[in-house]
Parts: structure tokens; C-alpha cells; sequence
């Protein structure tokens, strides 16, 4: 991982398909806008835990979800890398965290 690598934390229910399949758009986002990133995944239940380790610098999710431990840290609702609907939108906001 680079020096400059955001860090992305995906959470879903169980931490298997979805959030598999949300990690994966935003991996492909990242390399297209070349971004290095560093994604991990984790259950709903554990983003609170696991952003205190991880540390990341943006937080997306597919369910109702608790917040992550520092409250300053962009969390996004990820649906649209499943629906499609609004997609746009969302990797514009992505985009907005992992460049800053």
C-alpha cells in the first residue's frame, strides 16, 4: 500500500457478497481515476470496531449500519453499486473523499 493509499472500510450483513460486490466498484473506480486505495470488508455490526482499527477514510455501506468510531469520517450508503440506480452520484461523492 502507498504512502498516499486511502483507506475504504465496505460493511454489509455478513461481510461476504455485497460488500464484495461494493468493494469491487469502488476498487475499479479508484484504478480508473488513479487512486490507490486499501479496501477491507466487515459485518454492519463490527464498523464501529473495526474503523478504530483500520483507520479509514471512508466508510460504505449496504445496510442499516452504526456509525464508525470517529465520527469525522465520511460513511456513505453504497445501494447504488447494487441497483445501479444513482451510481453516478455516489462515485462522485467517493471520489469527492478519496481525493481530498
Amino acid at each position: 500500500m502507498s504512502v498516499n493509499s486511502k483507506k475504504v472500510l465496505v460493511a454489509c450483513g455478513c461481510a461476504i457478497a455485497t460488500s464484495t460486490a461494493i468493494a469491487e466498484k469502488i476498487k475499479r473506480l479508484a484504478e480508473k481515476n488513479n487512486i490507490p486505495i486499501k479496501v477491507d470488508l466487515c459485518r454492519a455490526v463490527e464498523v464501529p470496531s473495526k474503523s478504530l482499527t483500520f483507520k479509514p477514510d471512508l466508510v460504505v455501506v449496504s445496510t442499516k449500519t452504526p456509525p464508525p468510531a470517529d465520527s469525522s469520517v465520511p460513511y456513505l450508503k453504497g445501494i447504488a453499486y447494487l441497483t445501479g440506480i444513482g451510481e453516478d452520484k455516489l462515485n462522485a461523492e467517493v471520489l469527492k473523499v478519496l481525493r481530498s
